[in-house]
């Protein structure tokens, strides 16, 4: 089965595009291997469920790309330029 890789939504936050490894069904975000690690290593965050992309039911795949588009400052906008420069 072809699987969609995704960048760490946390490591993109910081302008760097590392490429995901794993889904938090709880937080709704993708992350990196090293930010995976992080995430386990938090106490509050220990009992998250982590999976791989290819178990990751096909609705949850879909709400999180449309939670990544949806523009921050208008509810109901699809984001069309992303600018990087604060």
């Amino acid at each position: 089965m072809y699987v969609k890789r995704y960048v760490c939504s946390l490591c993109l936050e910081e302008k760097r595009e590392i490429e995901s490894v794993v889904y938090c069904r709880e937080c709704e975000e993708v992350l990196c291997d090293q930010c995976t690690q992080d995430h386990q290593r938090i106490t509050a965050l220990k009992r998250h469920k982590l999976c791989n992309f290819a178990d990751v039911p096909f609705p949850e795949i879909h709400k999180l790309l449309q939670s990544l588009m949806a523009c921050p400052k208008h509810d109901k906008e699809e984001v069309v330029y992303w600018c990087n420069v604060l």
